[in-house]
Parts: structure tokens; C-alpha cells; sequence
């Protein structure tokens, strides 16, 4: 799950498991007992070297979900991985010889896959809660645009423009 990057102290995230009823709520200790012992700020190395198929994202050639779990386990993150292996570190030595061929063959790939998974948290968004406001809006039109889009269940919860927004409704 892409979005696991984002789990910190301040965020955690809602996942669906199946349907929209079997929600999980992950925070740090979750994911690190879903990635078997990763951080959530490992998510991003561990799916520049796992790889990704549903989002194009290629890995390392040959690192499956467990290799790249044990690599990050031991060497904490990609960058210390591959400065380990160019500096050719005890830590580095112990690794299968095959393996450590792999990684440094893919090492372009792996730092690739790890840009393209990465979400950039510092997008700059136009965002003005007066806009966001919803009294007086034009009911007809939002009730076209929705048929249009064919959100039909929609269209008769449409409240009054003029409504009072109800307390549990409220964002803060």
C-alpha cells in the first residue's frame, strides 16, 4: 500500500481489508507488524527493491518481499544498503555474492522505483475553506452535474442550499 509511507505519530491510515464495512486503521505499530519489523518510513525502500507490478514500479530484479524485508532489517535504509555495498562493509561482505551482484546491477532501478513510488508531501494546494463552503449553492445544477456522472443515489441527498449544516456534520 502506497500510502503507508505517510504513517507517522500524526497520521495513521484508514485501509479497506474487503468491502467497505472490514476497515483497518494503520499506525506505526501496525505497519511495522504487517512489514514484519519495517517502519513505516522504510515502506518507500522496501517497494524500491521489492518492486511494484500494479504501479509499473520494477524494483530489483530478483528481491522478493523477503529479501528486501531482511536487507532493510539490517542496513536501515536504501542509501545506507548501497553506500555499504560500494564501500564493500563487513556488513555488505556477508551478503550472498549473487545477491550483492544483483543489487549493484539494479542500483539505478532500485533508486528509479524508489522516485517513482515516493508521494511528494509538499504539493502546493490552492485551498480556501470559504470556498469549500456549500450554503447557497445552486441545488439544480449540482443535481445535473451528479446525474451526469451518474451518482443517482446521490441527487436526493442533496440538502436545501439555505439548510443550517447539522452539528454532526461539521468539520470542527
Amino acid at each position: 500500500m502506497d500510502a503507508l509511507q505517510l504513517v507517522d505519530k500524526q497520521t495513521k491510515l484508514f485501509a479497506l481489508r474487503k468491502g467497505v464495512k472490514d476497515v483497518v486503521l494503520y499506525d506505526k505499530d501496525l505497519v511495522k507488524e504487517k512489514f514484519q519489523g519495517l517502519l513505516p518510513e522504510q515502506v518507500l525502500d522496501f517497494k524500491a527493491l521489492r518492486g511494484d507490478a500494479s504501479d509499473n514500479i520494477p524494483g530489483v530484479t530478483g528481491i522478493g518481499e523477503k529479501t528486501a524485508i531482511e536487507l532493510l532489517l539490517k542496513f536501515g535504509t536504501l542509501d545506507n544498503l548501497y553506500k555499504e555495498l560500494e564501500e564493500n562493509s563487513e556488513k555488505a561482505k556477508n551478503l550472498k555474492p549473487k545477491l550483492r551482484e544483483t543489487l549493484l546491477q539494479y542500483k539505478e532501478q532500485a533508486f528509479l522505483s524508489k522516485d517513482l513510488a515516493q508521494i511528494d508531501k509538499n504539493v502546493a494546494i490552492d485551498f480556501s475553506l470559504e470556498r469549500c463552503s456549500w450554503k447557497n449553492y445552486d441545488k439544480e445544477k449540482a443535481a445535473t452535474l451528479l446525474r451526469e456522472l451518474e451518482f443517482y443515489s446521490l441527487v436526493g441527498k442533496l440538502p436545501d442550499p439555505n439548510e443550517q449544516v447539522k452539528e454532526n456534520m461539521k468539520l470542527w
